[in-house]
């Protein structure tokens, strides 16, 4: 700001070089209302830091700004303010003071003439190009005020307010038909980083507990807010929330506000002014719900919101489960209240809580799956991996599998865009009370060897009695 201040001060009046000459002009002839004088603005954009200090600008054209490039997309509006400049002349100010108190105040004591957005004009860009008449109607020398208006994101600040008064010189003094104007803006550091990330696997059960990160870095901005909103099935843990700035957690200089599913952070001025350019870093938890969908996406959104951008970033986790379909292994018959216990690879059971699942060697108080009267059952809020099923119920009148039953949960075998994935059938065998009774193969098999063993010892026993005779 300090910089722009002097830029306004001494600026405008090297700008006009023609102002010190202010009564001489005044005593050539009146021109015509009708003349127009030319004048291109050249808008030019240094990278931070190198904005150069206030140059002569003579309204002649220059090609020394090797450094800076053409900015389109600027929009300049013209006021005439012809007339707020010959009262403060009346009052005895001189033409620079008037100038600089022109170019303070703005828009406000002037009436616009029109506007031009900045694009490229042959090999130039940022060029802006106006036609404006020289004289008012009671034949003064015409005064402009020209005004950024609409600026790029990427810009730190507008220029400052221009003030023409016409005509200008060159060094032989000749009035110019064409005037230069070079309008300086300095480019901002984007924010252009912002990273959203989870510790650990997307694939989560029910009640577990994610970390997330969120790093950026702290731009050049006047304010500064981020915005964290997850999805309904996930609960911000507020106590778990840190923040980092260069590295170190502060505890001031911010507000943060949670709710259930996020929370909104703004960054004071005061930090923002101190902390420009360091990495900012947030991490905290969210719990998975118990009612979250499995096989649905459980997304979390980050905004990042300046003056002058908006970065949003996401990241998103799920759950699985699988359905299971309990049938007759003869007829496909559908089975209902069989009942089972899930167990995982390390052999512990699943157990239902209030806040999830968790999972224990006791099989006691575990979590039970049964077979409705369509033979349908379902577990859901696992991770990705392989299970078992151990069914502790046949349905009525069959035999309980003594095997435990194989599945795995992965992507979309719950559900893939809202239809149910295809059950894993589970058979069962109808119990057989004859001689030699069926259950399962191995059973069967069982039974076929045994009696076989006892007829044959009855035969050997019934020919050994008959050799004793």
């Amino acid at each position: 700001m300090k910089k722009r201040i002097w830029y306004i001060l001494f600026l405008i009046p090297l700008l006009l070089t023609i102002g010190s000459q202010r009564s001489a002009a005044q005593n050539i002839p009146n021109q015509s209302s009708n003349e127009q004088v030319q004048i291109i603005l050249h808008k030019l954009l240094f990278t931070e830091g190198n904005l150069p200090d206030p140059q002569k600008n003579t309204g002649e054209e220059q090609v020394f700004f090797q450094e800076a490039q053409g900015l389109n997309e600027v929009s300049f509006s013209v006021y005439d303010v012809t007339a707020s400049f010959y009262q403060l002349r009346e009052q005895g100010i001189d033409v620079t003071t008037a100038q600089q108190q022109l170019a303070k105040k703005g828009q406000e004591i002037g009436t616009f003439v029109t506007e031009q957005i900045t694009k490229t004009v042959g090999n130039e860009a940022g060029i802006a190009q106006f036609q404006l008449p020289k004289q008012d109607a009671q034949g003064r020398d015409q005064v402009y005020l020209f005004q950024e208006t609409k600026t790029p994101v990427n810009v730190k600040e507008k220029s400052a307010n221009l003030v023409v008064v016409l005509p200008i010189n060159n060094e032989q003094g000749q009035e110019l038909k064409t005037i230069h104007l070079y309008p300086k803006n300095e480019e901002t550091t984007p924010l252009s980083f912002l990273e959203k990330k989870i510790q650990g696997d997307s694939s989560v059960s029910f009640g577990e507990i994610v970390t997330y990160t969120v790093d950026t870095v702290v731009s050049d901005c006047q304010s500064y807010q981020l915005i964290d909103e997850a999805d309904d099935h996930l609960f911000f843990l507020p106590d778990t929330w840190k923040l980092k700035i260069g590295g170190q957690e502060i505890h001031s200089g911010y507000k943060m506000v949670s709710h259930q599913n996020g929370f909104e952070l703004t960054l004071a001025k005061e930090t923002l002014q101190k902390m420009v350019g360091q990495p900012l870093s947030i991490t905290y938890q969210m719990q998975v719900s118990a009612t979250a969908i499995p096989d649905e996406e459980l997304k979390n959104n980050v905004t990042v919101t300046t003056e002058r951008e908006y970065l949003q970033r996401s990241t998103a986790i799920r759950t699985g489960g699988k359905h299971f379909l309990k049938i007759d292994s003869r007829n496909q018959r559908p089975l209902q209240s069989a009942v089972f216990l899930v167990r995982n690879q390390r052999g512990k059971y699943l157990h239902q809580t209030k806040e999830g699942v968790t999972w224990r060697m006791s099989s006691e108080g575990a979590y039970r799956l049964t077979s409705d009267q369509s033979g349908n059952f379902s577990v859901r809020g696992l991770t990705d991996g392989n299970y078992y099923l151990e069914e502790i119920q046949s349905p009525k009148g069959y035999i309980k599998s003594e095997e435990l039953i194989p599945f795995v949960v992965e992507k979309n075998s719950f559900q893939q865009n809202g239809q149910q994935a295809d059950p894993l059938k589970v058979k069962n065998r109808k119990a057989d009370f004859g001689l030699l009774p069926k259950t399962n193969e191995k059973n069967s098999q069982f039974y076929v060897i045994v009696g076989l063993i006892l007829v044959s010892i009855s035969l050997w026993k019934w020919r050994k009695k008959g050799e004793n005779k």
